[in-house]
Order: structure tokens, then C-alpha cells, then sequence
């Protein structure tokens, strides 16, 4: 089993470049902080509201 890597030709560099320079612009975007903070919060809010729900429905129930 021979351990020697394989060489890249010009037309494989070449494309894994071009290939890097899409994933760097993909990867660029704008975040909004505070935006993002107040659509954290709503989901936290909402998984309370469930979570309470649930809670006085297992609490309150009738027991027979």
C-alpha cells in the first residue's frame, strides 16, 4: 500500500479556489442583534406559555 497523496492539477486547484470564494460570500450576512434578542425572547416566551399550560391541565384535572 503505497502512502504518496495525490497531486492536484491546475484545473482541480483552480475550481477548489473558486469553490472557497463562494463559501466565504455565502457565509457574509448581515445579523441584526436586537432583532434577533426579541425573536429569542418571543420563543422563550411561547415555550413558557406551553410548558404552564400543560402544567395547570396535568394539576387541575379531575381525578376519578
Amino acid at each position: 500500500m503505497s502512502m504518496r497523496v495525490e497531486r492536484s492539477n491546475v484545473d482541480q486547484v483552480r475550481k477548489r479556489i473558486e469553490m472557497n470564494k463562494n463559501k466565504q460570500t455565502v457565509v457574509e450576512k448581515d445579523y441584526n442583534f436586537e432583532e434577533r434578542i426579541k425573536e429569542l425572547k418571543e420563543e422563550v416566551n411561547a415555550i413558557d406559555v406551553k410548558r404552564i399550560f400543560k402544567f395547570d391541565f396535568v394539576f387541575f384535572r379531575k381525578k376519578n
